[in-house]
């Protein structure tokens, strides 16, 4: 019976969890990537996920923290906070530790994208 109750109860959409980070438990950290106005050609939102998204579901997994890409050129709906600051990642987490392991991992993940940005401008 057990069984038959969990195969009817919807499992949470995970964006509507995000939206569960505004307790006051929660902790966040924004991270810039430090590009403005990227030339056309040079995707830094696509750059930040990796394929498939595999970099920030990387960071989320081994860090159990929250991570967003948010602001100019993220998918983020206008009007919300933060759409119109340059582009952040925003890491949240309930526990210190896991937004420090995240921070650091956004952080180099900014600079590669920073110098990846360089080769392109380099080369174009």
């Amino acid at each position: 019976m057990c069984e038959e109750i969990l195969k009817d109860i919807p499992l949470p959409d995970p964006r509507a969890l995000s939206k569960q980070v505004t307790s006051a438990d929660w902790k966040t950290k924004k991270i810039y990537v430090g590009i403005k106005d990227p030339s056309p050609g040079f995707s830094i939102m696509g750059k930040l996920l990796g394929p498939k998204g595999a970099y920030l579901k990387h960071i989320t997994g081994s860090t159990n923290a929250r991570v967003d890409v948010k602001g100019k050129g993220s998918r983020q709906a206008p009007g919300e906070p933060g759409a119109d600051e340059d582009i952040f990642v925003e890491v949240s987490s309930r526990d210190e530790g896991e937004i420090q392991r995240a921070v650091k991992l956004v952080e180099d993940l900014a600079e590669n994208v920073r110098n990846e940005y360089q080769k392109f401008k380099d080369t174009h």
